[in-house]
């Protein structure tokens, strides 16, 4: 699976713009965008509302980026 995170952000990117409050592939995009060292970027994802209330992912921001 290595090299294609290129195809794999766009699919997820679809996933969201076909249905924003899907958790699991913003949670998701976020796992993928710490992978290629975009911590803000998957800390705004990690924090939007349907992630923390889909997945329960209260904190997890912080937890994963280091975020004080």
């Amino acid at each position: 699976q290595l090299g294609r995170s290129p195809q794999a952000r766009a699919e997820l990117e679809q996933a969201l713009r076909l249905d924003p409050s899907r958790a699991s592939a913003c949670f998701n995009l976020a796992v993928l965008a710490l992978g290629e060292g975009r911590r803000e970027e998957a800390r705004q994802l990690l924090e939007s509302g349907d992630v923390e209330e889909g997945l329960g992912a209260v904190g997890l921001a912080d937890h994963i980026v280091g975020v004080e």
